[in-house]
C-alpha cells in the first residue's frame, strides 16, 4: 500500500548530504527563480554552493532562499522530497573558504567558480512517497 510520509528533520539532513544536486530558489529582479546546482552540505547546517562572480547568486546577502533535492523512481511511482529554507550569504571566512574549495566538490558547469554562497539552514522537511 502506498503511503505519503513526513520525513524527520534528521533524516532529512541525511538525504541533503548524500545527494550533490538541488534547486535554489530565490526571487530575481521581482520574480521567482529556480536553478540547479551542484552543492555540498557543509557541517549538517548550511548548504554551500560555487559560483562565479558577476551570477545571479552574488545579489543573494541576506536574502532567504529554499533549497530542494529530491530523489524519484518513476518506474516505481515513488521517490522523496526535501525542501530547506535559510539566509544566503557569501562565505568569506578564508579557514572555511579552503575547507569549501576542496577539489572533489567540483561543480560540473565550466568555468570559474571562485565565489561560495553559503545558506544557513532554518527549516528543513520533507515528504517520502512509498510503495
Amino acid at each position: 500500500m502506498r503511503e505519503l510520509r513526513e520525513i524527520e528533520s534528521a533524516a532529512c539532513l541525511t538525504l541533503l548530504e548524500k545527494e550533490r544536486i538541488g534547486r535554489l530558489a530565490y526571487i530575481d529582479d521581482g520574480a521567482p527563480a529556480i536553478r540547479p546546482v551542484n552543492y555540498f552540505l557543509a557541517d549538517k547546517e548550511s548548504i554551500v554552493i560555487r559560483t562565479h562572480e558577476g551570477s545571479g547568486f552574488s545579489t543573494l546577502k541576506g536574502v532567504r532562499v529554499a533549497f530542494e533535492v529530491d530523489s524519484i523512481d518513476a518506474e516505481h511511482n515513488s521517490g522523496w522530497s526535501v525542501v530547506a529554507s535559510g539566509t544566503a550569504e557569501p562565505i568569506t571566512d578564508i579557514d572555511e573558504l579552503v575547507r569549501s574549495a576542496d577539489p572533489r566538490r567540483r561543480p560540473w558547469a565550466p568555468g570559474d567558480k571562485g565565489q561560495f554562497l553559503r545558506v544557513r539552514i532554518e527549516h528543513v522537511g520533507g515528504r517520502e512517497l512509498t510503495q
